[in-house]
């Protein structure tokens, strides 16, 4: 199991196979989940990752602001 060692400024360094292998990159953001003395990293996903998601949604049936009961 990979070991990592927390820097005075509480930063931790990710062994450079861990890095290759989930694909680590400067800036990339993580969740963090405490379980008891555990801590579980979860990478949170980009907003440009979910670009051109809608493009084939159909809003038609959409209410329009005039067709609102106040």
């Amino acid at each position: 199991m990979p070991q990592v060692v927390v820097s005075q400024d509480y930063q931790i360094e990710f062994p450079q196979d861990l890095v290759a292998q989930y694909n680590i990159r400067p800036g990339n953001r993580y969740s963090l989940k405490l379980s008891g003395e555990s801590i579980h990293l979860t990478s949170v996903p980009s907003i440009k990752k979910f670009r051109g998601t809608l493009k084939a949604s159909d809003f038609s049936d959409i209410r329009d602001e005039r067709e609102r009961v106040l």
